[in-house]
């Protein structure tokens, strides 16, 4: 709830785009160290950072700072808009969602063509479609789905799921690498990961802001996602005996990609939409990360599934592992690593061989289709985004001030 409400906020607090786009682009690497540690300790920070930049921002270009009070309240305005009850609207696409990620995971299993899988993905889109016919019909909708006729908007919104959906399969999948065939502790993997992509992103979000207004976000978005490719194509070439430093330099390839396409994904979201619409662009730009997050998981485990299984199918019966072995480790990738431990030495060194190709061999697959994922993203972000940086026309409320100010030193002189 805080992420969304935060970025809400500052898309009424920075209303001129040149500052609300450098806002977002801090805000977006706040989210982002977050997200990378897992903790919740990087985000309430967030909002009091980017809140209190606002006065740097102004004195920084060279604008003097008046003697000013500021009445209480008048800072941050009341963007709400009255509406009805959510918790249906939000159990239905809950819903749809859900049942969309059980088909994909369990995809593998049951195979991808069979009918189970077909019957519950289409039950699953069903739910969905009557969650999108819902909302066209409120009057107050937790969602209104007609913002999304401004291919603008629609093409932001995919680009971060697209994008979201090939880099989160990679990240849980190249841990499990890491620690599966290169030894390495959940810790030492973790660090392994994380702290490249965090240092790019600090270094890089900051001064994306400035590549946008040079380049349009067209271009600024396409050109992070192909970074992103570029990236994940390096990773699909990792073998049992890759060393870290060829990892580290698609890790940092895909980290400069991220940081420049959400940064002006996100301000492409926010700078369409009119600012007592704010909560939706930021309700609109968190489903859309939070979908491709989960989507990703789902399509990037399984995917990397199919693979792990589908090498254990073609070992040679008759070999030092027994059939019966096999047909255990078919069940999970890292429960094969458990159960070597069950067994004889003999058995347990080729058994581990097998299994580590097996998961290389998945691995390799899911990054490849995740590259193919994110060239997807960037041919949509090209056709669609605009080549200008984003703006929507002035309705009357926001030609009205957006805070009250006295300026007592104005009126002492005036008297």
């Amino acid at each position: 709830m805080i992420m969304p409400a935060t970025l809400s906020i500052l898309a009424n607090v920075f209303t001129e785009s040149r500052e609300r786009r450098r806002a977002i682009a801090y805000w977006s690497m706040m989210k982002r160290g977050g997200d990378d540690h897992r903790t919740h300790l990087w985000r309430p920070s967030a909002a009091s950072l980017l809140v209190g930049l606002g006065v740097p921002c102004q004195r920084a270009r060279g604008h003097p700072r008046p003697h000013r009070r500021a009445l209480p309240g008048a800072h941050v305005t009341e963007t709400r808009s009255p509406r009805a009850s959510i918790s249906w609207e939000r159990r239905c696409r809950r819903a749809g969602l859900s049942i969309l990620l059980v088909a994909i995971i369990s995809g593998p299993e049951r195979g991808w063509l069979s009918p189970a899988t077909g019957l519950t993905v289409g039950f699953a889109l069903m739910v969905l479609t009557l969650f999108v016919v819902w909302e066209l019909h409120m009057e107050h909708p937790m969602l209104d789905v007609r913002f999304f006729k401004d291919m603008r908007l629609t093409a932001a919104s995919a680009s971060i799921t697209i994008a979201m959906i090939a880099l989160t399969g990679m990240m849980f999948l190249v841990a499990q690498l890491l620690q599966f065939t290169k030894g390495y502790s959940p810790l030492a993997a973790g660090l392994r990961v994380a702290l490249p992509l965090l240092v790019v992103n600090f270094t890089v979000m900051p001064i994306t802001p400035r590549i946008t207004e040079r380049f349009g976000p067209k271009r600024t978005v396409a050109g992070g996602l192909l970074a992103i490719t570029g990236g994940l194509v390096l990773l699909s070439l990792t073998g049992l005996h890759t060393p870290y430093p060829n990892l580290l330099v698609a890790f940092m390839l895909m980290a400069t990609g991220f940081s420049l396409f959400l940064p002006a994904s996100t301000d492409a979201i926010m700078g369409t939409l009119p600012k007592e619409h704010s909560g939706s662009g930021s309700a609109i730009n968190q489903t859309s990360r939070q979908a491709g997050q989960a989507l990703g998981i789902a399509i990037g485990g399984s995917i990397a599934a199919s693979g792990f299984r589908s090498t254990l199918d073609d070992y040679a019966p008759g070999g030092p592992v027994p059939a019966a072995v096999i047909e255990r480790a078919k069940e999970s990738i890292a429960g094969s690593y458990h159960i070597a431990e069950e067994l004889d030495r003999a058995v347990r060194e080729p058994f581990l061989r097998l299994v580590d190709q097996a998961f290389v061999h998945g691995f390799q697959l899911s990054i490849k289709v995740s590259a193919v994922t994110a060239v997807f993203g960037a041919v949509v972000a090209l056709v669609f985004l605009p080549r200008t940086l984003p703006s929507h026309e002035l309705n009357p409320s926001e030609m009205l001030p957006t805070d009250l100010v006295v300026d007592y030193d104005e009126i002492d002189r005036g008297a």
